[in-house]
């Protein structure tokens, strides 16, 4: 049982080829220059947080935890 080893034979693209490369290129280069748009509109839009009037912004304490009073 010897199998023939597959073999491949090379040609010159014609248009179609050429041009469903081209579509494939360009979708794929608009999607991910969307997500990079998206991305960067989304840091982009983000605002500081202001302080709460009456209370230490260095006070240490561990997340979520109130302090007893």
């Amino acid at each position: 049982m010897s199998e023939e080893a597959l073999r491949w034979i090379r040609h010159r693209p014609d248009r179609r080829e050429n041009l469903l490369a081209l579509g494939a290129g360009l979708g794929a280069a608009l999607v991910v220059g969307g997500a990079v748009f998206y991305l960067a509109r989304l840091l982009a839009a983000r605002e500081p947080l202001r302080a709460i009037p009456g209370r230490d912004s260095r006070a240490r304490g561990r997340p979520g935890e109130r302090e007893a009073r």
